[in-house]
């Protein structure tokens, strides 16, 4: 497994030397930037001039019990890259990686994504949202929690894109006036109503990407508790049936999740 170097120096010492492929988040700000480490189960070396911050950063990480960690050796900034200078420009989060089959999937048929439109609903921290403008789409991103807008917002500005982002309820905010999407998507939410008010959501010719609990996800780790929160097998694709399905899954997906997942395309207009 590729081993990633978190460089947890402070940005300004950071810019002015630091190897290639080394990801800049300051021990100052970790905890407010959980979201953007990689996936449960990577290997993190972790790097700063001082041992004891390199410590700091290891205990605050190690309460998650997600990451593989231990300090950066010389072997492992040598084989990181080469020496250079300025901001973090590599990253270390990943998005859904239904979404990334899926949005090659669909550039096998669209070609270029740029100025075409996507929605991600329930979108959390905006990993998705930010992948998706990364893209070339233009993004709005919805869910309930500010602080959580707050961050998708930041973290899209640290990549370099833009994204619009709509605070809204959605079990019963008025979030159906968004109008129509090139692309919507959405990951482990489920809301049964929501799945037909998404359908409206997708222009004709557009796509829907949805990936969320089975019900065998709780019989084998216990939760989600509530059944309105899983799937019934067949359920997901039922409610696509007179879509085009493009690419249908269900079953384990990535470490602890049993999904049922589904890229599906609206007909067009006749």
């Amino acid at each position: 497994m590729t081993t990633r170097i978190l460089d947890v120096r402070r940005p300004e010492v950071f810019e002015n030397g630091h190897v290639v492929g080394a990801v800049n988040i300051a021990l100052e700000e970790l905890s407010e930037r959980i979201h953007e480490l990689p996936p449960s189960g990577s290997t993190l070396a972790i790097h700063d001039n001082d041992p004891a911050r390199v410590q700091a950063a290891i205990d605050l990480l190690t309460r998650s019990r997600r990451w593989l960690l231990r300090p950066a050796t010389p072997d492992d900034l040598h084989a990181a890259g080469p020496m250079t200078t300025g901001p973090s420009r590599a990253r270390l989060w990943k998005p859904h990686a239904w979404l990334e089959s899926a949005l090659s999937l669909i550039r096998d048929g669209w070609g270029d994504l740029a100025g075409r439109s996507a929605c991600d609903l329930a979108c959390g921290t905006g990993r998705d949202a930010v992948y998706l403008a990364t893209a070339g789409l233009q993004v709005v991103a919805v869910d309930l929690l500010p602080d959580a807008l707050q961050r998708a917002a930041r973290l899209a500005e640290r990549c370099g894109v833009r994204l619009t982002t709509i605070q809204c309820d959605l079990e019963s905010g008025n979030w159906r006036a968004l109008g129509r999407f090139d692309i919507v998507c959405v990951f482990r939410f489920l809301h049964r109503p929501l799945l037909a008010d998404l359908r409206a959501l997708v222009r004709p010719g557009g796509f829907a990407v949805v990936e969320t609990f089975l019900v065998g996800q709780r019989a084998a780790y216990g939760k989600p508790a509530r059944d309105a929160h899983l799937l019934a097998p067949g359920e997901l694709a039922g409610a696509f049936a007179d879509w085009s399905v493009v690419r249908y899954h269900e079953g384990a997906a990535a470490p602890r999740s049993i999904t049922a997942a589904i890229v599906a395309q609206r007909p067009e207009l006749v």
